[in-house]
């Protein structure tokens, strides 16, 4: 299946449930947005975990504090967000204003909005590396 792009301006959360499951962008817009909220201000990442749960994923969150006074364990935090088919948020930045999701793949992180801040050219690319430090990472657990 080609890679689910977001379409929204706060839809990467959609995007990356989209990737993961393997259906149409809009198709789990609308079922999200059916069991919980639109999606204007963004995806909450409890009801990520909720939204996965109702198609039979489990899945925790694990939050990493890039607060130089709280340091996390940084081997601790490259390890989560290297499991295959967790999503990743990382720290907003110049690229990414309010943060951003990141699906892990077997061939890097797809990046649903690649091409930011132009919504009219979106595209999903895989990257080798994220594009920022990590907040939390989704991880499937059995």
């Amino acid at each position: 299946m080609k890679l689910q792009h977001q379409k929204d301006m706060n839809g990467c959360g959609i995007a990356c449930m989209a990737n993961l499951l393997g259906k149409p962008y809009n198709s789990v817009k609308k079922d999200f947005e059916s069991k919980f909220y639109t999606i204007e201000r963004g995806v909450k990442i409890f009801d990520i975990v909720n939204y996965l749960k109702s198609h039979g994923l489990q899945y925790k969150s694990k939050f990493f504090n890039q607060n130089p006074k709280h340091k996390s364990k940084k081997g601790e935090a490259d390890k989560f967000s290297r499991i295959e088919n967790s999503i990743t948020i990382i720290v907003k930045n110049k690229k990414y204003p309010t943060g951003h999701y990141l699906l892990k793949t077997k061939k890097g992180w797809v990046d649903p909005w690649y091409d930011f801040p132009s919504i009219d050219n979106v595209r999903a690319v895989v990257r080798s590396e994220l594009p920022g430090k990590l907040r939390y990472v989704l991880y499937p657990v059995e």
